[in-house]
């Protein structure tokens, strides 16, 4: 209980971190309303195909409800986001704000559970942010830290050939002429790398100089990341611009800074994964579970399922497309609607060979790997290892 009253009071100190709690809650209706964008209800229902994660491989079972149920909850948490973000209004009210928050959290990630295609970088980002939020002493210090390490990782995402040879843009850059989009693309590195840390400074002009750039960056690429992640990120950056209005700050105790320390470690440590696991986990998806993946390699692909009866006959079985780019080729996805196929099959000993072919956007025109070629799918019920390489993903 102490534990908690001291949370609240830190919260209802600072009117920076109200505004933030406040932000919080209104971005589950960005999220919500992006669902409804994407068509979410077309993968969350209980008529769709499920995904599943793999640290959640018999989800079939969550699709428990109907489209209509689904936009009625959907609705009702928006709702209810409006009623969260209105308890962070005044001081007296935030214990209502704040285990509100915790509240639609829960919910949303118990919504992400049921299937693997909600998995995206925006709400990789508002859960650490949240987790900060609701759980660390000294919050307003290391929410900044952790807004500019985002910056920082995304930086090193995009040193690669498909982002520096503009293939990465799914679509053009909006008031950025084409001759100057090279400029851009390569500028934007700098922006995050370097730039993105004048949020940290107590220089006013520092500061001001790199909060003006982000917020310009975000508007700018908003036509081609669409609107969530704007969103967030101007969320985020309304907070570290209001902090700075706070009043004194509070003592800063050592033995209470240790929550905040492990949670920036974790994330540090997270985004090493992926280049642990693989050599090129933009194109094999593999340890990209862990970790931010925003601009690290447009990836085209097809698959093919091939369905091989006992009498030997073959016929193509209809492959599974989802229309988000960050997982449409990912090997999960393809993981998961084979193993769907599997479970439908009305003879027990027929059998389905799985191929996938793939590119980077930047490869020359019709080159093409072979991400997978898995003969007797069924037979070889190929395990997803999320901290090791799967050998059924070609290098």
């Amino acid at each position: 209980m102490r534990y908690f009253a001291r949370q609240l009071d830190e919260i209802a100190s600072l009117r920076s971190l109200r505004v933030l709690g406040a932000i919080l809650a209104l971005l589950h209706i960005a999220a919500i309303e992006w669902w409804f964008h994407t068509d979410a209800l077309g993968y969350l229902s209980s008529a769709a195909e499920p995904i599943c994660w793999p640290l959640f491989p018999s989800c079939a079972g969550l699709h428990a409800l109907s489209s209509y149920q689904l936009e009625t909850l959907f609705r009702l948490l928006e709702l209810a986001s409006v009623a969260v973000a209105l308890g962070f209004a005044r001081p007296a009210t935030v214990r209502l704000g704040y285990f509100g928050l915790w509240a639609l959290t829960l919910v949303k990630l118990a919504l992400m559970t049921v299937d693997f295609r909600t998995r995206m970088n925006q709400h990789y980002m508002l859960l650490f942010i949240t987790a900060a939020f609701l759980l660390v002493t000294n919050r307003p210090l290391f929410i900044r830290i952790l807004v500019v390490l985002f910056y920082v990782a995304a930086a090193f995402l995009k040193l690669n050939r498909d982002w520096l040879s503009g293939a990465s843009l799914y679509r053009p850059l909006w008031l950025v002429p084409a001759a100057y989009v090279p400029l851009a693309i390569r500028y934007s590195i700098v922006l995050e790398l370097a730039f993105a840390w004048g949020l940290l400074a107590r220089t006013r002009w520092l500061f001001w100089a790199a909060f003006v750039q982000l917020v310009a960056f975000h508007l700018l690429s908003s036509p081609v990341v669409g609107f969530f992640y704007p969103l967030v990120c101007l969320g985020f950056l309304t907070f570290v611009a209001v902090e700075r209005w706070d009043g004194p700050r509070p003592p800063f105790v050592p033995r209470r800074q240790l929550g905040g320390a492990l949670l920036l470690a974790a994330f540090v440590g997270l985004q090493l994964i992926p280049r642990l696991v693989s050599d090129d986990p933009a194109l094999s998806g593999e340890g990209r579970l862990w970790a931010l993946h925003m601009f690290d390699g447009r990836i085209e692909c097809r698959g093919q399922l091939t369905l091989t009866h006992p009498d030997g006959h073959r016929e193509p079985w209809p492959m599974l497309f989802t229309s988000e780019a960050r997982t449409a080729c990912d090997p999960i996805v393809f993981w998961g609607h084979a193993r769907n196929a599997c479970r439908a099959r009305t003879e027990p000993d027929a059998d389905f060979d799985l191929l996938v072919l793939a590119r980077h956007a930047s490869d020359p025109a019709g080159v093409e790997r072979r991400l997978i070629d898995v003969h007797d799918f069924c037979r070889a019920d190929p395990p997803y290892h999320v901290l090791r390489h799967n050998p059924w993903i070609l290098p």
